[in-house]
C-alpha cells in the first residue's frame, strides 16, 4: 500500500507540475536535477479497531528542491500553496484517500520545502468461514417428555 500511495503522490505531483520538475522516490546521493521533490514515507504505524478492523496511519514527507537558491523561500511557498490542493485526494485503483494533517515549512538556510501529509485507511482482515457438518438440537418439556430432535446440515460458524 505504501508503493501505491508513493505512485499516486507522484502521478498528482506530475500532473500539477509538468515534466519540468523531477520526482524521485529514492534517495539520490548525487547529480540531483533541480527543480526537482523527493518523495518518503516517515513510519507507518497500524492501530486494531474493533473486530477485525484496523486504522493505518502513512504520514509522507515530500521534500522540493527550488531551482533557484537565491529566491528560494519564495519558491517553495508558491509550490507549498499548489501541494495543498494537488495533494488534498489521491487515487489508487478505485480507492480515493484524502491528505489531512497537511503542514510545510521551509529550511531557509538551505532553501528546501518540507512538505508533510498523511494519508490514513481502514483495512479489513479476511476471516476465513468454517461451515459445520452437523449438528442435532433436543427439546424436553418440564415434565422429561422429548420431542424436536432436528438435525441440519450446512450451517456456517466464523472462525476468528
Amino acid at each position: 500500500m505504501i508503493q501505491a500511495i508513493l505512485t499516486a503522490i507522484s502521478i498528482s505531483l506530475y500532473q500539477t507540475f509538468g515534466e519540468d520538475y523531477e520526482i524521485y522516490k529514492e534517495e539520490v546521493k548525487q547529480d540531483l536535477e533541480e527543480p526537482c521533490f523527493f518523495i518518503s514515507c516517515l513510519q507507518s504505524t497500524r492501530k486494531p479497531l474493533l473486530g477485525n478492523r484496523y486504522l493505518q496511519i502513512n504520514p509522507f514527507c515530500i521534500q522540493y528542491f527550488p531551482k533557484s537558491k537565491e529566491k528560494g523561500r519564495e519558491e517553495c511557498d508558491k509550490v507549498a500553496e499548489q501541494m495543498f490542493w494537488c495533494l488534498e485526494w489521491i487515487s489508487i485503483g478505485d480507492l480515493i484517500l484524502r491528505g489531512t494533517q497537511m503542514w510545510y515549512k521551509v529550511d531557509e538556510e538551505e532553501a528546501i520545502l518540507h512538505f508533510f501529509v498523511n494519508y490514513d485507511n481502514l483495512l479489513w482482515k479476511k476471516q476465513e468461514e468454517v461451515k459445520m457438518e452437523t449438528y442435532q438440537t433436543k427439546m424436553k418439556l418440564k415434565g422429561g417428555t422429548e420431542f424436536g430432535t432436528k438435525t441440519r446440515k450446512g450451517s456456517k460458524e466464523r472462525k476468528p
